[in-house]
C-alpha cells in the first residue's frame, strides 16, 4: 500500500472517502464488506446496506462513506466505536476496497481520490 495511505490519518475522521466502482461479469453479489481498515491490532469493515441493488455490472457505481465509527463495525459484526476507529487511523497499515463483486466477475475497476483520507476543514 502506498505510504500516503499509511501511518497517521486521524484527521480523515470526519470526513469522507469517495471512490468509483465498475465491474463486468454475472452472479449474486457477496456480501463480504466492501472497505476494511487496519491499525493498531484492530480490524474495522464498511458494508453497504444496499449493496445487493448498488452494484450492476457494467455501470459506473459512485462510492462516499463517511469517516465516522457510525460507518463500520468490528470484523465480529459489534458496532466501532469513536475509539476503535480513533485508534485504526492513529496508525493505519492496511486499507482495501473489494475488487470482486460476484462470482463470474470479468473484469473491474476502481477510482480512488487519493485525498480521501483527509478531511477538508
Amino acid at each position: 500500500m502506498p505510504q500516503r495511505f499509511r501511518g497517521n490519518k486521524v484527521t480523515a475522521y470526519g470526513g469522507t472517502m469517495a471512490f468509483e466502482i465498475q465491474y463486468s461479469g454475472t452472479g449474486p453479489v457477496n456480501g463480504e464488506p466492501l472497505v476494511v481498515l487496519k491499525g493498531n491490532g484492530i480490524t474495522l469493515v464498511h458494508r453497504k446496506k444496499d449493496q445487493y441493488g448498488l452494484f450492476q455490472p457494467d455501470r459506473p457505481v459512485p462510492v462516499t462513506i463517511e469517516t465516522y465509527e457510525q460507518s463500520y463495525e468490528r470484523e465480529n459484526g459489534s458496532p466501532a466505536s469513536r475509539e476503535d476507529l480513533l485508534m485504526v487511523l492513529a496508525d493505519l497499515d492496511t486499507f482495501l476496497i473489494r475488487a470482486t463483486h460476484v462470482p463470474n466477475q470479468v473484469s473491474t475497476s476502481s477510482f480512488l481520490n487519493s485525498k480521501m483520507l483527509q478531511r477538508k476543514f
